[in-house]
């Protein structure tokens, strides 16, 4: 924390690291374990980058006294997991199904988001989301459905690869200005104007029966 931050996140829904669709691949092709374990024990254990199968609610509180800042956990795609997480301490939630690549046919994050959000009204914990963020419109509807803010990843990481940190400079003021003209067009003079009502979001238009993240 001597650096300065000012949280820390927690993913608690990948006990194993997913195959991303490739037979037999192993954890090994994709990161090394000193990246999950080491960086924590100072001691790299293959098998311990690859399962962590007793992950519970419990280690929140152990979490948050370690490091002595809130903790977030990332991965929540459930109104009753993410009102587990927030009475055993998490101070905020993120809504992501890490786009897809550890488990195919997860529930869209867009659709998981509002379950979340209802299930912890009232706590003070926050929640965010990440997947598919593209737009400013898209920024738009995540805060309609009630996220405290997004988190996006692919689309900074290509402006970072096309023009360094000036383009993820450009990115970030683009994806402001789209939203600003879609508050503008929807006539809400906030943020904290963004309410549902502005959107058309049957809960269960689209969303297969039985898909993973839901029940």
């Amino acid at each position: 924390m001597a650096a300065g931050a000012r949280a820390v996140v927690l993913t608690a829904d990948t006990p194993v690291i997913g195959s991303h669709g490739r037979p037999g691949a192993h954890v090994a092709d994709f990161v090394g374990p000193e990246d999950l374990y080491g960086n924590v024990t100072g001691t790299p254990d293959r098998q311990a980058a690859e399962h962590a199968p007793d992950l519970t609610p419990d280690v929140i509180d152990w979490l948050r006294d370690l490091t002595g800042v809130p903790v977030v956990v990332k991965g929540v795609l459930r109104g009753d997991d993410a009102r587990a997480f927030v009475d055993a301490g998490a101070a905020g939630l993120i809504v992501s199904n890490h786009g897809g690549r550890q488990l195919d046919a997860l529930i869209p994050t867009a659709w998981a988001l509002p379950a979340v959000v209802d299930a912890v009204a009232g706590t003070g914990a926050e929640v965010y989301v990440d997947g598919g963020l593209r737009r400013g419109t898209h920024v738009f509807a995540a805060l309609a459905l009630g996220a405290r803010a997004v988190f996006v990843g692919r689309p900074a990481l290509w402006a970072l690869s096309l023009a360094g940190a000036a383009g993820v400079t450009r990115l970030i003021g683009e994806l402001t200005a789209e939203l600003v003209e879609t508050m503008r067009l929807t006539g809400v003079p906030e943020l904290q104007a963004i309410g549902r009502d502005l959107l058309h979001f049957p809960a269960d238009v689209g969303r297969p029966a039985g898909s993973p993240g839901t029940r």
